[in-house]
């Protein structure tokens, strides 16, 4: 079997694998830019660059209205799209200090991140760490830390992502679902836009209601939405997860 062929087999398997498994495996595991997956989120981060380009916006939340919707993995995904094929410098932080993956994702140990950072025990920068791909860094979440949403005060969440910016042409964070906290919402406010992440036969609309309701009212843009789990309410031809993006 050629390895293209194999890379390809393996992204149809990680749909059948329980969650226990998929959180196993790393994004390189996943990522096969032949599939349809990456060809969704290739188009999806096309209709995102026009508002980036038009509107000057560079930083970019993910979020979804409860837990297990995908939203790490939507934007790890999107993150690998942007560094790969728009060769643009992209940093992805994990800011959901209660329940982290992005380490998980990369492969990453875990080690100092954005939790120093935000308390001020290390600079933001110095916490960038490499991974397979020239033009994509990461941020791991950092120490474990009683009461995170302390943390994000608006000054200092301001200030460390005035500083990524700097380095950085795009910035996407993965935090916390909407409802069961208020971490997703404290953040939204000091990004450019949220892309919200909704599982599709799953999560059900007053819910969606509700989490995009609490943004608005914080006067978060809701730029996108990124469906997740098609395959299992759209026909059987359709035989990827990631399926759809649309304003």
């Amino acid at each position: 079997m050629s390895e293209r062929k194999q890379k390809r087999r393996q992204t149809r398997d990680i749909e059948q694998l329980p969650a226990g498994d998929r959180a196993s495996r790393n994004i390189y595991d996943i990522y096969d830019e032949e599939s349809p997956i990456a060809v969704e989120f290739r188009r999806a981060y096309a209709k995102l660059s026009y508002r980036m380009k038009q509107e000057n916006r560079r930083c970019f939340l993910f979020t979804s209205a409860m837990p297990g919707e995908g939203k790490s993995t939507a934007a790890s995904l999107m993150a690998l799209t942007i560094a790969r094929y728009r060769n643009t410098k992209t940093v992805l932080v994990d800011a959901d200090m209660r329940r982290p993956s992005i380490h998980r994702m990369f492969d990453l140990k875990p080690r100092h991140g954005l939790s120093e950072a935000l308390l001020g025990e290390a600079d933001i920068i110095d916490t960038v760490r490499d991974t397979r791909y020239d033009n994509l860094k990461v941020i791991t979440c950092g120490k474990h830390v009683s009461g995170p949403t302390i943390l994000l005060q608006a000054d200092k969440v301001a200030e460390v992502l005035s500083e990524l910016k700097f380095y950085f042409d795009t910035v996407l964070l993965d935090t916390t679902p909407v409802l069961p906290v208020s971490d997703a919402a404290q953040l939204a406010s000091e990004t450019d836009g949220v892309l919200f992440v909704v599982m599709a036969g799953v999560t059900q609309r007053d819910v969606v209601q509700r989490a995009t309701q609490i943004l608005k009212d914080g006067r978060v843009d809701i730029m996108g939405l990124i469906v997740n789990n098609a395959s299992q309410v759209l026909p059987y031809y359709y035989s990827y997860n990631y399926y759809d993006y649309k304003y």
